[in-house]
């Protein structure tokens, strides 16, 4: 039963629709606005960047803060149209310059200034970006983990876009990674160091290849980092002959997964060699409980008429690889087996034929399959109805054939076959040591190399972060490059996001109250109910929140070293 309101009620609670409006703005996009001051970002894209002070009230650099200010919580960052409401309640003259308003933040203002963020070069603004970054910081790094991802844009495919501007990437029909081949997409490039900090990034048209895409990145590089000993880290679309010899020019050493068909296929001569012999234990890589341990091979082949170094591997258990020959396998097989015995055939000759085509297959398997031809009189129906013809004599019987089977598993052969599959090849330029060096491209060993190797999901990490947490696909515009401008704003909130990340790490267990293995979106999620608010008449800034999560903001700050009243502009 609804309850009536008591006649006191319009006494006790008023509104005031004459009051002042509270200017605040959520302290997870305070803060990671306040990193992006901090590190200079704005400042950056101001100067180098081609526009008119006198024609512009919101910068480009200060654009870009804003749009990524949006992707500075635990939500999805938020359309060009949501930005201005976004910051409805926020002082935006100190966040974004004296002269904007809210006015000055809807999306056509926005839009220019993607458009002069792209007259920058992309590629380089963001390199220097990263680089600046990281030398504030004095983060060193001599890994980098090279991949190629895309995004799908729902786009009618036959549209034409006519003449685009220089290097403005152009949305194409590909092979993406989510199946829908009747979309468009665009391709990126990314490199994050063994920091786990995206420090290239860079957009291409949608059918750009991964050596293309991994050939720029290189080449940008070996002209910025020639100064620098460094070693490139990337999966098997790195290697190939023109890329091989392209790293070995420039002097940049290399790990990476061997593909099958590399150097007329040396893998599989790699493998078939490392079963003949001893693998050397390495023990656990990673730090979960449930890491496998590892055994390995290291040998050397001449590829491309370079000599390499392969390092092969495998987990020292099999026991799994075991299972799935046992039943995986097992059940492909006995699908097959039921097939090939419904089968009927007119003579003898024909059902060896049939067990003479499956058997290249089944030797592949560790079963052994023994077949039987069986030959069988069948009667056959008399042509036409009705009794027989007087003297008609009745149909003769045929022969039909089948083929009966047994089947045993082979313990012997699966183990060595569970061996072989679980065997994965790296293969590298980095020369061989018994001891690892601190330059390791003075000498490394071959369970380093393979711990560099298996690091390279920090790179995975970062499109999940792009892709699931902020949503990279999921706003886009009818300008090519406004969209690969959206790209580059949020690879830059992923920079951000990833250094705040980073230096928080290192405090853990020093009395912040902080998880471990803390995330930038659990950072957000734990300041979440705080807010920042400036009192304009008293010339102060104060959060609004529950104490603990004011606390844990107070303690952010001090890690990274930002000044509180940076929080407000």
């Amino acid at each position: 039963m609804r309850k009536e309101p008591s006649a006191d009620f319009g006494k006790r609670f008023t509104f005031d629709d004459d009051s002042e409006e509270i200017e605040s703005i959520s302290a997870g996009s305070a803060l990671g606005m306040a990193m992006m001051k901090a590190i200079g970002i704005p400042e950056y894209i101001d100067d180098n960047t081609g526009w008119d002070r006198s024609q512009r009230v919101l910068s480009p650099g200060n654009a870009l803060k804003a749009i990524c200010g949006t992707m500075f919580t635990e939500n999805l960052k938020r359309s060009l149209t949501g930005i201005s409401s976004f910051y409805g309640y926020s002082p935006v003259d100190t966040l974004f310059g004296a002269k904007v308003d809210h006015q000055s933040l809807n999306d056509v203002s926005l839009g220019r200034a993607m458009d002069t963020i792209f007259g920058g070069d992309l590629e380089l603004l963001y390199y220097n970006i990263a680089s600046r970054a990281k030398a504030q910081y004095g983060i060193i790094s001599k890994y980098y983990h090279l991949d190629g991802s895309n995004i799908t844009v729902v786009r009618d495919p036959n549209r034409e876009y006519g003449e685009l501007d220089d290097g403005v990437p152009r949305p194409m029909l590909g092979h993406p990674k989510d199946g829908h081949t009747d979309r468009l997409q665009y391709n990126f490039e990314c490199v994050a160091d063994d920091n786990g900090l995206p420090v290239y990034f860079k957009t291409h048209d949608g059918n750009t290849t991964d050596n293309r895409m991994d050939t720029d990145a290189l080449e940008l590089m070996a002209d910025f980092m020639s100064d620098n000993r460094i070693v490139a880290v990337a999966d098997c679309k790195l290697v190939n002959e023109d890329t091989v010899n392209s790293l070995i020019w420039n002097n940049i050493p290399f790990v990476s997964k061997c593909p099958e068909n590399f150097a007329e296929k040396v893998r599989s001569f790699i493998v078939k060699e490392a079963v003949e012999r001893e693998f050397t234990p390495v023990g656990r890589i990673g730090r979960r409980n449930d890491a496998p341990e590892y055994g390995i091979c290291d040998l050397d082949a001449v590829a491309n008429g370079e000599k390499l170094r392969f390092i092969a591997y495998r987990e020292s258990n099999t026991e799994h690889s075991l299972e799935f020959y046992r039943k995986k396998v097992g059940k492909d097989v006995n699908e097959r087996l039921t097939k090939i015995a419904k089968k009927t055939f007119a003579c003898e000759k024909d059902a060896v034929l049939e067990t003479e085509r499956h058997a290249k297959w089944l030797s592949e398997r560790p079963y052994d399959v023994t077949f039987t031809p069986v030959c069988e009189m069948v009667k056959t129906k008399r042509k036409g109805r009705g009794r027989p013809r007087l003297g008609e004599e009745p149909p003769k019987d045929i022969e039909q054939w089948h083929l009966s089977y047994t089947a045993a598993f082979n313990g012997t052969r699966a183990k060595k076959m569970a061996e072989e599959r679980d065997i994965r090849v790296i293969v590298t330029s980095l020369p061989r040591s018994d001891v690892t060096y601190e330059d390791v491209v003075d000498g490394i060993t071959g369970g380093d190399v393979m711990r560099i190797y298996l690091q390279q999901w920090k790179i995975e990490n970062i499109f999940g972060e792009m892709k699931s947490k902020l949503g990279a696909d999921s706003v886009f515009f009818e300008s090519p490059k406004r969209e690969a401008v959206m790209l580059f704003s949020i690879a830059a909130a992923v920079l951000v996001r990833r250094m705040m990340q980073l230096l928080v790490r290192r405090e853990y267990g020093k009395g912040f109250g902080i998880p471990r293995d803390v995330t930038a979106y659990r950072m957000f999620c734990m300041i979440r109910n705080t807010s920042v608010r400036l009192d304009r008449d008293a010339g102060r800034v104060y959060l609004d929140g529950p104490a603990a999560e004011k606390r844990q903001l107070k303690a952010f700050l001090s890690i990274l070293g930002i000044d509180p009243s940076d929080l407000i502009g």
